[in-house]
């Protein structure tokens, strides 16, 4: 550049300043229109994920509808998402939750009065705002009209997920759904994959939850429990964790009696990191199918996701007294003893595993890793490995190398 008497010419640092603010200001304008941007597309993802939550509703998914409204709060916290939320809950019988939520709504839109009046007709009074007498006769009038909502709403769900009626009635209405399930024409398993892979799979109109009228051969193959649940497993190993709850979701209305759907469903939630949804479905599970110790193992394992082994050990133990047999439920139990550094109880446990099932592969790689790392007995962690090799665990190619290295020590 030029220079005078060893200073910037006047125009040119003029022309400098001009520039630098110019550019300054041009990226602080990009800047607010790409953040303008991105709140726009959260938004209307928020707003998508309200509208899939209020179609799930009224095909009797309450539960799938009230994970779309949490995660639409997530994205944009607004009165409708909340709102939503609070109905569901009501739904479930849960009135703390459902005023909890009506009183987050009420607090981003103080005038939205249908939550008011939903927080006074739970019989709970809104924070900060007494109510009147009229706001009581008001509430009261809302609440007449509410109640048939939500009783036409309790119509459409599913037996199984039906929250009014006493222990005793649910079952009857499951083993109702269950013996209309069974009547339907089953379809072979050429069939299911034809409807799977067909090309016109896409166009074809998949009967409601609420009416399952099948009007051809086609409809019943694409209703049943088979066809949702390979679907549900299909999105689950590409690894499109809310497709396939929404399968595992249909599978359970097509036959409420499965409980491998019921656990695949929590399963699904927890991988989103929805885990009160989980529990949700675990515990679900663990009214409706009380014989069986499997929810209880999913609960353990539930509490071992959020760091908290004495309720996962509590969990793990009530499998076990419903199945003293189960060794998953030990293996589990053997796993929080390593975490906590007891090797010596762990490993006991773990042989005791290996007497009561020698088929039990996770036992074998679980006491490999306690005999190499902790009790260096190569002999032990090599035949450990190779005993799971053998099983073909499901980490089978992963150990064969553990193998291969230590072979090669």
């Amino acid at each position: 550049m030029m220079k005078v008497h060893g200073r910037w010419s006047a125009p040119l640092w003029l022309d400098l300043i001009v520039l630098v603010c110019g550019a300054l200001a041009l990226a602080g304008c990009r800047g607010q229109n790409f953040l303008s941007r991105e709140r726009l597309s959260k938004r209307e993802e928020a707003l998508q994920l309200i509208a899939e939550g209020k179609q799930l509703e009224r095909e009797g998914s309450p539960l799938l509808a009230l994970e779309r409204y949490d995660r639409s709060a997530q994205l944009n916290s607004t009165p409708d998402a909340w709102y939503r939320m609070g109905h569901v809950f009501e739904l479930q019988g849960e009135s703390p939750k459902a005023a909890t939520a009506y009183q987050r709504s009420l607090e981003l839109a103080p005038d939205y009065q249908d939550a008011r009046l939903a927080i006074l007709a739970l019989g709970y009074t809104p924070a900060g705002a007494p109510p009147s007498k009229d706001d009581l006769a008001r509430a009261e009038q809302w609440a007449a009209k509410h109640n048939v909502e939500l009783a036409a709403a309790r119509a459409v769900k599913t037996p199984d997920a039906s929250s009014s009626g006493t222990l005793e009635e649910q079952r009857q209405a499951r083993e109702q759904a269950l013996t209309e399930a069974q009547s339907k024409r089953q379809p072979t398993p050429a069939e299911i994959q034809a409807a799977l892979f067909s090309t016109e799979r896409d166009k074809e109109k998949l009967p409601s939850a609420t009416k399952p009228v099948y009007a051809s051969d086609q409809d019943v193959i694409l209703g049943t429990y088979p066809y949702h649940y390979q679907k549900a497993e299909s999105y689950r190993s590409h690894r499109q964790w809310d497709k396939a709850a929404e399968e595992y979701q249909s599978a359970i209305q097509a036959d409420p009696k499965q409980l491998q759907a019921h656990l695949d469903l929590g399963d699904m939630m927890r991988r989103m990191e929805r885990y009160e949804r989980a529990r949700i479905y675990y515990e679900q599970s663990m009214e409706d199918f009380p014989a069986s110790p499997r929810p209880l193992l999913k609960l353990g394992n539930y509490y071992q996701d959020l760091k908290q082994p004495d309720h996962a050990r509590e969990f793990f133990h009530k499998a076990l007294e419903k199945d003293p047999k189960y060794v998953e439920a030990y293996n589990n139990l053997a796993v929080l003893d390593m975490q906590e550094k007891k090797y010596v109880e762990a490993a006991k446990l773990l042989d005791e595993i290996i007497k009561l099932d020698p088929k039990y592969s996770n036992a074998y790689l679980n006491r490999g890793i306690i005999a190499g790392d902790i009790e260096h007995n190569r002999d032990l962690e090599l035949q450990c490995f190779r005993k799971y090799v053998e099983l073909k665990g499901a980490r089978k190619d992963e150990v064969t190398k553990w193998i291969e290295d230590l072979k090669g020590q």
